[in-house]
């Protein structure tokens, strides 16, 4: 498994946890797939995000990273990934009015 492929899974897997902290708040009731799908738009745009933070961590690697900076990066990665779908994904957000 190379590593665009691990940074970019380290950030679906923070997108995923934007969801369920959110899910876990009570600040939606959709489960995973509903959120992603409901406002299909919104879930593209913090996925395409997500393949640009990506891009750019796997640019600063090194052909070789130490293990340090690997994990660094997939920490980068997963904390990217959260963040950005916190920017972009409003899919399921409850309002005053619910």
């Amino acid at each position: 498994m190379g590593y665009y492929t691990l940074l970019f899974a380290a950030g679906l897997f923070g997108l995923f946890g934007h969801w369920f902290n959110r899910y876990r708040q009570k600040r939606t009731d959709e489960r995973f797939i509903e959120y992603m799908t409901n406002n299909i738009n919104d879930s593209l745009a913090s996925i395409f995000a997500n393949v640009a933070a990506t891009g750019t961590a796997y640019a600063t690697l090194p052909e070789t990273p130490s293990e340090r900076e690997l994990i660094i990066a997939l920490n980068l990665a997963f904390t990217a990934g959260y963040m950005l779908d916190s920017v972009f994904n409003k899919s399921g957000e409850k309002t005053d009015g619910n």
